[in-house]
């Protein structure tokens, strides 16, 4: 498993992001995702490292990121 693809659930939003696939991993616990490693839907399999099955509540994370990264470069 490539640990460079594991990213915590609460980091920022990398471009590939949506609320429906995740680059890279960000389930709790990747290694007993039920997911892992299948081909064309896991980010540890995928050519472009993309996770086509996130977690559950990733669509509300996605949301709640995107209101951060949107809070943060306004301060800027």
């Amino acid at each position: 498993m490539n640990s460079s693809l594991v990213i915590h659930p609460s980091d920022p939003l990398n471009p590939q992001d949506s609320p429906h696939q995740t680059f890279g991993c960000r389930h709790q616990n990747s290694n007993n995702c039920s997911n892992n490693s299948m081909e064309k839907t896991c980010a540890f399999v995928t050519a472009k490292n993309i996770c086509k099955k996130p977690p559950n509540g990733w669509a509300k994370q996605y949301e709640n990121l995107l209101m951060l990264a949107d809070i943060t470069n306004h301060i800027k």
